[in-house]
């Protein structure tokens, strides 16, 4: 296969999202400036592939055409010496995920600069202390992340310790400040940016904003928490256990769904029109009918018929209408106030084409909120999707998080 080369549009195109400054963490050097002459003009940065663009080069292929190669999604502008940095030993250092990763924090704080970034964002939880996670933990958020981990490693309690920015009140901390256990972490926010501490014993929580103690969190964002909803149990689990106890009474749709979303009727059937709206999948046209009384949710199945039962569609069909009423819900919530999508999912059967499509999705700019995933299972495939992958793993005892190399997943 050829040498798949940027354009100079694509490069352009990299350069000015990047704000014309380096991607690299923590560099920010500018990479354009006066030339020798007063009529020229010096640029000192590349754009880099983030999969390779030659066959045996850093990171690989990873299964892309050269079109995909060639598209501004591959590509993140870096400074010369960073550039060299990240191919350095076939790019083992840089995975795909991580470099995503650096380039969207980084076009975000461009954005920041520019006075537009469209919402208040979750830059940062740091974890002093805890029985779970090691001391000093430090997790950097992403507009969309994936976080991967086997069952006990801490997934869930990252997630609840994200939720308690959700304005709860003080005895609900209760659950995440155990008795006789030392629990200290910080959220940080941008746009504007502040910190808020959670510390304490049992019932003796303290909270601190910028350093002030205050009596609760002012700084409220709005989650959409699925454990919470769903008590991790998969849509198609649910209507199971539903099914068998009714026996042979017909269930009523639009009752299970806000039983399993916790939210009202009314509200259920509106977003539940959302699916199918965002990405294209399997089926469309969802809609409640009446029959004898009883709501009955039917879709267009596209491969097989036009009026599907949600009781007879399959498994990841009923995913993704579970994943729709998600972004629908967060996205309502996000015309008010600061929002975050908690996706605890367990395990994940939509493979990387489908869930490429919601990432692109949740990535536009279209979307004023942050998603976070976590699951137990990892698809390979998932690194040719531009959002990044982090792992949760145990050693000693203890969780630690970190962006793996290439390859050891």
């Amino acid at each position: 296969m050829k040498r798949a080369k940027f354009t100079s549009r694509v490069k352009k195109t990299l350069a000015g999202r990047a704000g014309h400054k380096c991607s690299y963490p923590e560099c920010g050097r500018g990479t354009s400036g006066p030339g020798v002459s007063t009529s020229e003009v010096a640029i000192t940065g590349d754009a880099a592939h983030i999969y390779s663009a030659a066959d045996r080069g850093p990171r690989g292929r990873g299964g892309l055409s050269i079109s995909e190669l060639t598209d501004v999604k591959n590509g993140i502008w870096l400074c010369a010496e960073h550039h060299r940095l990240i191919d350095l030993n076939r790019g083992d250092r840089f995975p795909p995920e991580t470099l995503n990763g650096y380039k969207d924090r980084h076009e975000r704080r461009i954005a920041k600069e520019q006075g537009y970034l469209p919402f208040r964002e979750v830059e940062e939880i740091y974890i002093s202390c805890s029985s779970v996670f090691a001391d000093d933990t430090v997790l950097r958020l992403s507009k969309v992340m994936l976080i991967v981990g086997s069952n006990g490693t801490g997934k869930t309690f990252l997630f609840r310790l994200l939720n308690s920015l959700s304005n709860e009140p003080r005895s609900k901390l209760g659950s995440l400040f155990r008795e006789e256990e030392n629990l200290s972490y910080s959220i940080r926010l941008s746009n504007p940016e502040h910190q808020v501490r959670f510390s304490g014993v049992g019932n003796q929580v303290t909270l601190s904003l910028d350093g002030a103690a205050v009596p609760f969190n002012p700084l409220t964002v709005a989650i959409f928490f699925e454990e919470e909803r769903t008590r991790l149990q998969p849509l198609e689990n649910f209507l199971r256990s539903k099914r068998s106890k009714l026996d042979s009474e017909p269930p009523d749709d639009l009752l299970l769904l806000s039983e399993y979303w916790e939210i009202e009727p009314d509200l259920v059937r509106k977003l539940v029109a959302k699916a199918g709206t965002f990405v294209e999948h399997a089926f469309n046209n969802p809609r409640f009918e009446v029959a004898m009384g009883v709501s009955r949710l039917l879709v267009n199945d596209k491969r097989w018929r036009p009026d599907a039962s949600i009781h007879k569609i399959s498994g990841g069909m009923l995913e993704m209408l579970s994943l729709d009423v998600a972004i629908a819900y967060a996205m309502h919530m996000s015309e008010h106030h600061p929002t975050m999508l908690l996706l605890n999912t367990g395990f994940l059967h939509l493979d990387h084409n489908h869930m490429g499509r919601y990432v692109d999705f949740l990535l536009s700019n279209e979307v004023k909120f942050q998603t976070l995933i976590a699951t137990c299972s990892f698809n390979p495939e998932y690194r040719k999707i531009p959002w990044e992958i982090v792992h949760i793993r145990r050693v000693g005892g203890k969780s630690i998080v970190e962006l793996e190399q290439a390859g050891e997943f």
